[in-house]
């Protein structure tokens, strides 16, 4: 009788331990999967705060891109997209000082001269971005570029954070004077890997 309540106490304590690491890993599980899911929306929330711009601003490329969108994309950090046309920041050449010396917009110190029209000289279809498809970091949903109007996109990355104010000076005035909304495309690639449909090769090197 005695041996019969040792292995029963046993047989108990096997089941009660097999129950304890049953839900301790289901528990960690869970915690995982929430860390996972919230990294890309902790990512938006910093980035937008420090940055203060909107957290609608963030988009990721998607799997859905066609496998050759990188040759239709301008390698800079800021081009400008209308239609099947764009343009960038180093192509664009403008007139600075009034003196009729034209030197490439990423130069410029002072951007509060530059016009929606200086950018449509500019605009070509050797980049045409209709291979590409965006999506919202903060809803998923598919980003559309306007068919009649500029758009300023801008491959982003925190670690150049600290020194978008210049960029973002810029960004804001053809907002907010010339119609340009900008979308912000991130290149932190380790943010945002928990997203399904993300793609996660780098764009530019």
């Amino acid at each position: 009788m005695k041996n019969f309540i040792i292995i029963k106490k046993k047989y108990t304590s096997f089941i009660l331990t097999s129950l304890c690491f049953f839900f301790i890993s289901c528990f960690s599980v869970k915690i995982g999967e929430k860390s996972s899911t919230s990294t890309s929306q902790d990512y938006v929330k910093k980035n937008a705060e420090y940055l203060q711009i909107p957290k609608a601003s963030f988009h990721y490329v998607s799997k859905e891109s066609s496998a050759n969108f990188i040759d239709n994309m301008q390698p800079s950090l800021i081009s400008f997209v209308k239609g099947n046309t764009s343009t960038s920041i180093d192509e664009i050449m403008v007139d600075e000082n009034g003196n009729g010396n034209l030197k490439p917009l990423n130069s410029c110190s002072n951007f509060d001269f530059i016009t929606a029209e200086d950018i449509k000289k500019y605009l070509n279809n050797n980049k045409s971005y209709e291979d590409l498809v965006l999506k919202s970091i903060e809803d998923k949903s598919t980003y559309s570029f306007p068919e009649d109007e500029i758009t300023a996109v801008i491959l982003y990355s925190s670690k150049m954070k600290n020194f978008m104010s210049k960029y973002l000076m810029f960004l804001n005035h053809l907002r907010d004077h010339e119609n340009i909304p900008y979308v912000f495309v991130t290149m932190d690639l380790e943010e945002i890997k928990a997203i399904p449909d993300a793609y996660q090769k780098a764009i530019i090197n």
